[in-house]
């Protein structure tokens, strides 16, 4: 699968493409994935852990950060759970990496942005999507 944005900045779009024939021809997956109301139009990465089974991670066109998996090869998406804590005014305001294993497991990195502190380096795993955990991240000099 490969990712990216259609349209001007008023108007993004997300594209989602899959490839059917090892890469030399791609299939727009129709992306109409939707985030706290808005259109998810900023997919940023991708990883694949098998033909059927991927995770996308981007932003919305609010700014607001989110990851969705698809089971069946990209017919249909679920918007995964990333660990924030609004009441806390802790949430997502990055993603900028992703890798997942034919186990199932992924493995993501970006940055928590927090009120009164700043943002800091975040990892977030999970086991087989959809459900995501976070991880601590060393601090060099910490």
């Amino acid at each position: 699968m490969a990712v990216g944005t259609g349209g001007t900045s008023a108007t993004a779009t997300g594209v989602v493409l899959r490839t059917v024939e090892g890469g030399r021809v791609w299939v727009n997956q129709h992306w109409n994935a939707r985030l706290e109301g808005a259109a998810f139009g900023y997919p940023t990465i991708v990883s694949c852990s098998s033909t059927t089974r991927c995770e996308v991670g981007g932003f919305s066109n609010r700014d607001i950060w989110g990851a969705f998996e698809t089971l069946n090869g990209g017919a249909s998406w679920t918007l995964d759970q990333i660990p924030t804590d609004v009441d806390a005014n802790i949430y997502v305001n990055d993603l900028s990496s992703i890798q997942c294993f034919p186990s199932g497991a992924c493995e993501m990195a970006g940055q928590l942005a927090n009120f009164s502190k700043g943002t800091e380096a975040a990892m977030f795993g999970t086991e087989h999507g959809v459900d995501w955990t976070s991880q601590s991240v060393p601090y060099p000099g910490v």
